[in-house]
């Protein structure tokens, strides 16, 4: 009676999470499974920051971060680039703000993080070692944070000082392999911080591709100094 009892209700528990799956399936067309993480591979992320505002002392933040194949070139993407999304999120960031540049660092910062943490779960599901990582191909559209990463100079105040500090150790580290600098319309993860308009995020998801045209005016790309990635020409 009483492995009766318990059969019945782990069926009645996998009904239930059967039904909240496919009601999340149903409300986001986006995969619950994601392809493996590996070192063949490259993770792409891409941040995006609603402008800090008056009345409004936090900004939002959204990071969208896509898996490659380690065949697709680091910088610039082609409108044909395979992408699979494997991340993705928006929240209020905990600081308070004054400057579109301080809130677009945070999110670069953030960015990285999301994607090393995503490639570390992976790795260590895969392999048992959380530092075998893939290289981080980082994406931004803001200008001067491209160009600060490899910029002289103390940035004020303090905090986000600190966090252009960790963003140079990463980049002169490796960790991050490359950054690249493109245009507000090749920013996938634009739509995850502004309401009504079009979506480049849902035709990357639908179609598994990056489906935009970037000419040589759109786009900067550098490697970090340790890095052996190769990245397309800049303007």
């Amino acid at each position: 009676m009483l492995v009766r009892r318990f059969t019945c209700a782990v069926v009645a528990d996998l009904g239930v999470a059967n039904r909240v799956i496919i009601a999340a399936k149903a409300a986001r067309p986006m995969p619950l499974v994601y392809p493996s993480v590996g070192t063949a591979a490259r993770l792409r992320p891409l941040t995006d920051v609603f402008s800090v505002k008056a009345g409004i002392p936090t900004a939002l933040t959204a990071c969208a971060v896509f898996l490659t194949p380690a065949s697709v070139p680091a910088g610039l993407l082609a409108p044909d680039a395979p992408l699979s999304l494997v991340a993705y999120g928006s929240h209020r960031q905990r600081r308070v703000t004054h400057s579109s540049f301080a809130a677009e660092v945070y999110a670069s910062l953030e960015g990285a993080r999301a994607a090393t943490e995503v490639a570390a779960v992976h790795a260590l599901l895969a392999t048992g070692e959380e530092f075998s990582l893939p290289p981080l191909d980082v994406y931004t559209d803001n200008l001067s944070v491209y160009n600060t990463l490899d910029a002289d100079g103390v940035v004020q105040p303090k905090e986000v000082g600190a966090a252009v500090q960790e963003l140079h150790e990463l980049y002169y580290g490796g960790a991050l392999a490359t950054v690249t600098w493109l245009r507000a319309r090749g920013q996938l993860a634009d739509i995850l911080t502004k309401h009504n308009r079009m979506s480049a995020l849902a035709d990357g998801i639908r179609t598994d591709r990056f489906n935009v045209r970037l000419g040589d005016a759109d786009y900067l790309s550098k490697s970090s100094p340790v890095g052996s990635s190769s990245v397309a020409p800049s303007s």
